[in-house]
């Protein structure tokens, strides 16, 4: 029996993400000893590669909640067997169809609110490290410092000694040295305003409003006369489609390692696609998505790996690569 994801780590199923990661690198610094061993005395590194692409295939769904809840669900399915019953089988499976993220969103709802929400899923939230909110009233805000009092204004000057720096600073010192004699102060005039007189306003002369031009009838279109009807053109001739190569290495070079070179294997061979499945106990439901590309309605690499496999000794390919060409197609519709 194959080894599952935990088993290829070397980790227990309820391993957190340190442990995971932890052993994911002692186990890939291992294998890549081994590899540049094998490497450099020219062994077959086959086995090797194939034990690195699954320990990272490990890594990345186990890693993942979403996909290792629902590897998770997988393993105790296939441990307990599948129900015969629909209901049975859907409350096998709810758990892994639960969004980590919406158990994460109830648990913040929980630490943030007085309410009796409850558990409405049956998996058990993850622990989580939230900030936990004060009790008690909020702290009242800092006291601001008051503004420094604004300094005192100035007294007035007094207006006879405003007059007298004036008349100093206007007359300069006298040849004595001594200041200035005081000037008189000077008397404004009273102004008299002048009368105003109004001037007559003059309108200006109306002019009389333009005459309208008489407005002339649009000329009258002459008739659209349709254009003269294109012949009919020729009937296209479809297209010739290239023959299919009656050898493997010539549909190989046509289709590559794709579900065409699958079935135009298939065919080359005389069988049926029901003789396909009962010799390799594949459902036909994916032996019709492996030869049409349909990713999406193939399971994981892992089982997509032992189809392939299994196809290529039924209908007898020898070609190595045929897999893992196939496999490079699945990584790019996936993702």
């Amino acid at each position: 029996m194959a080894q599952g994801f935990y088993e290829i780590l070397g980790v227990d199923q309820g391993a957190t993400g340190d442990a995971i990661h932890a052993a994911y690198h002692d186990q890939l610094a291992q294998l890549v000893r081994r590899l540049r061993a094998a490497r450099k005395q020219g062994a077959d590194v086959t086995i090797l590669e194939g034990q690195e692409r699954a320990l990272k295939e490990a890594m990345s769904v186990l890693t993942d909640p979403v996909r290792r809840q629902r590897y998770d669900a997988y393993r105790r399915a296939n441990v307990a067997g599948m129900p015969t019953d629909a209901e049975s089988m859907w409350g096998m499976a709810k758990d892994a169809l639960v969004d980590p993220l919406a158990i994460a969103s109830l648990d913040v709802l929980r630490q943030t609110t007085e309410l009796n929400i409850g558990n409405p899923f049956t998996v058990a939230p993850q622990p989580r490290k939230w900030a936990q909110r004060p009790s008690g009233p909020p702290p009242a805000p800092p006291a601001t410092a008051a503004p420094p009092p604004l300094p005192p204004a100035p007294p007035p000057p007094d207006a006879a000694a405003e007059i007298t720096d004036q008349v100093r600073v206007a007359t300069g010192p006298t040849p004595s040295g001594g200041p200035a004699p005081a000037a008189e102060p000077h008397v404004a005039e009273p102004r008299i305003a002048e009368p105003r007189v109004a001037e007559p306003r003059v309108e200006p002369p109306r002019v009389a409003p333009a005459v309208e031009p008489p407005r002339v009838a649009p000329a009258v279109q002459p008739p659209r006369v349709a254009p003269p009807a294109q012949p009919a053109a020729a009937a296209t001739v479809p297209e010739q489609t290239a023959p299919v190569p009656d050898d493997v290495n010539g549909i190989a070079a046509t289709y590559g390692y794709d579900g065409r070179f699958l079935r135009a294997v298939r065919e080359l061979r005389k069988r049926t696609i029901e003789d396909v499945a009962e010799e390799t106990r594949i459902s036909l439901r994916y032996l019709h998505a492996l030869e049409s590309n349909d990713f999406g309605s193939l399971p994981a690499e892992t089982f997509v790996r032992g189809y392939v496999k299994e196809l290529t000794r039924a209908l007898k390919i020898e070609h190595a690569e045929a897999v893992e060409g196939y496999l490079e197609l699945y990584r790019q519709s996936r993702g």
